[in-house]
């Protein structure tokens, strides 16, 4: 995902602070791609705020450890 705003650069921090399993593989940046290990139990969730925040996301891999 790409944040646009400074806003989504700060929700995708905050994500990053308040749930240590999620595994940001890139510091949060403005206009900069940013790649994340989600675990399949919060997934759902992260993509609810991402959407909410206006954040579009792709999944690169579907599981990690295949």
């Amino acid at each position: 995902m790409v944040p646009v705003s400074d806003q989504q650069v700060q929700i995708l921090k905050k994500l990053e602070e308040d749930y240590p399993m999620l595994d940001f593989w890139t510091e949060p940046a403005k206009n900069r791609n940013v790649d994340v290990n989600v675990p399949p139990g919060v997934s759902d969730y992260f993509r609810n705020v991402l959407a909410n925040a206006g954040l579009r996301s792709e999944v690169i891999h579907q599981d990690l450890q295949k």
